[in-house]
């Protein structure tokens, strides 16, 4: 298993979901804490986020395989954790999918409240590689 278990506070990221700009602007923070199961392919992720004071958390289990983790229900979601060389930092490649709509994310999380200048340059990287294959 990648080195995605733990808690990751969200740092920013880029998406074509309607309405995720203006949801960034009201989100003070987010983050995301990933527990192994008795399962292998399994892990718990909780999600926690605080919008205009108010904070809401989710817990569900997830299947994880090949750094990839998969939600089938309420609606389809697929994360791909992309690999690098940041221990620090997690990026993450995110697919949703809710009836005929599809939407695409790149989401950066973080051991910290701030990176460090080599993984802020990596994200700039997947962010400029995401925009190349939506040109395609």
């Amino acid at each position: 298993m990648m080195k995605c278990s733990g808690k990751w506070l969200y740092i920013g990221g880029a998406s074509n979901l309607p309405g995720s700009r203006s949801l960034v602007h009201l989100l003070t923070s987010a983050w995301i804490d990933s527990r192994p199961t008795s399962q292998s392919n399994i892990l718990e992720l909780i999600q926690a986020q605080r919008i205009y004071g108010q904070c809401s958390t989710m817990k569900y289990n997830v299947t994880f395989e090949n750094n990839t983790l998969v939600i089938e229900h309420p609606f389809y979601l697929k994360e791909v954790y992309l690999s690098s060389e940041c221990t620090d930092c997690l990026a993450i490649y995110e697919t949703v999918k809710s009836g005929d709509d599809s939407f695409e994310s790149l989401l950066l999380f973080s051991k910290g409240k701030h990176l460090s200048f080599s993984c802020n340059n990596r994200f700039n990287e997947f962010v400029s590689l995401s925009c190349l294959v939506r040109q395609k």
